[in-house]
């Protein structure tokens, strides 16, 4: 059943109503520039996610292999990103919300039972006191020609999404990747994780990156993209999304459990 997202007071209750896209894109340039427009501006779709992913990431035959799970609540601008041990990786906990950024690099049991404090004294924990970066509703009224022509005109807040970012606010694969050179890349329905999405498949824009192919699954409703591929002459990078939870509760808010737990 879905679940309505939970908020720690009323007053953090900043929710909007957002719709969600409905609309299906045809396979031309109005029906690309509609698709760029929403992955562009995904953030205007959700309050809320929650949800784990898989990228990989190969150079010369050689790959390494990375887990996330993250939650990201826009409305109360706070989020839980957590790289999960693999291969050679330790696990790493990256906590935002408006004021500060928490690095944590313990084992998830320390940071269930024991106080920032204390994980501060052990040099497990690094806070650092930084303002929430206020680009995210900013720029959207520009063109897609405007946002490409000028490189900081972006509206994602890695300061907030981490490391997902790139999937979860698809903004650079859009402008960048895709481009407004609509004859290099193909439209078409599909579906994946039980939503209704869009497969695009074509060539990367060799304006800003190497030659090669280029293909990803991108959720109708939202933009975020759900699996994505670009492969060229010696490396590739894939990711795939395990699971995705749009403006659903999940079991639990991570930040609340372990920042707000003092």
């Amino acid at each position: 059943d879905v679940q309505e997202v939970s908020y720690e007071n009323d007053e953090e209750m900043t929710k909007l109503t957002i719709d969600k896209n409905q609309n299906d894109f045809n396979n031309d340039e109005t029906g690309k520039r509609q698709l760029l427009t929403l992955m562009a501006n995904s953030a205007d779709y959700y309050h809320y996610l929650s949800g784990s992913m898989i990228v990989t990431q190969t150079y010369q035959g050689n790959s390494i292999q990375y887990k996330y799970q993250f939650q990201i609540n826009l409305d109360n601008y706070h989020s839980y990103i957590y790289q999960i041990a693999s291969n050679s990786l330790k696990e790493q906990f990256y906590f935002r919300d408006q004021e500060k950024m928490y690095f944590y690099y313990g084992n998830l049991e320390q940071l269930e039972t024991e106080t920032l404090s204390k994980l501060q004294e052990e040099n497990l924990l690094v806070i650092e006191k930084v303002p929430r970066d206020d680009i995210l509703y900013q720029n959207s009224d520009q063109s897609l020609e405007q946002r490409i022509a000028d490189l900081n005109s972006t509206r994602v807040p890695h300061d907030l999404f981490g490391d997902v970012a790139p999937y979860v606010f698809p903004e650079e694969i859009a402008l960048y990747q895709l481009g407004l050179n609509y004859n290099n890349y193909h439209l078409s329905n599909t579906s994946f994780l039980e939503k209704e999405t869009f497969l695009v498949e074509g060539s990367i824009n060799q304006e800003y990156y190497n030659p090669g192919s280029i293909s990803m699954i991108v959720d109708k409703q939202t933009g975020i993209l759900l699996k994505y591929q670009y492969t060229a002459d010696i490396s590739s990078v894939e990711m795939v999304m395990e699971e995705l939870l749009i403006d659903q509760a999940a079991d639990e808010d991570y930040y609340l459990k372990y920042i707000k737990k003092i």
